[in-house]
């Protein structure tokens, strides 16, 4: 089980790699379009990607980084 620090590390990185740092809007940055080098990152991405599609849905609205985090991994995970 991923520990809760490591958890907060991960969507603080993720978040903060999804948004242009210094822009007034901080318009989110597409994921890159290279392709994972494991399942684990095909993971990563998987959830990043829908944890941007859910803070779009929410108008873009910032501050719920982490529970949109957590939402697109339930959501992932039970797919699999």
């Amino acid at each position: 089980m991923i520990s809760q620090a490591t958890l907060a590390e991960t969507v603080e990185r993720t978040i903060r790699g999804l948004l242009k740092k210094g822009s007034e809007t901080r318009r989110p940055v597409e994921p890159p379009l290279s392709s994972p080098v494991s399942p684990c990152d095909d993971l990563r991405l998987r959830i990043a990607q829908r944890a941007y599609e859910l803070f779009e849905h929410r108008g873009s609205q910032h501050g719920s980084d982490l529970e949109d985090w957590l939402q697109a991994e339930r959501e992932i995970l039970s797919q699999a």
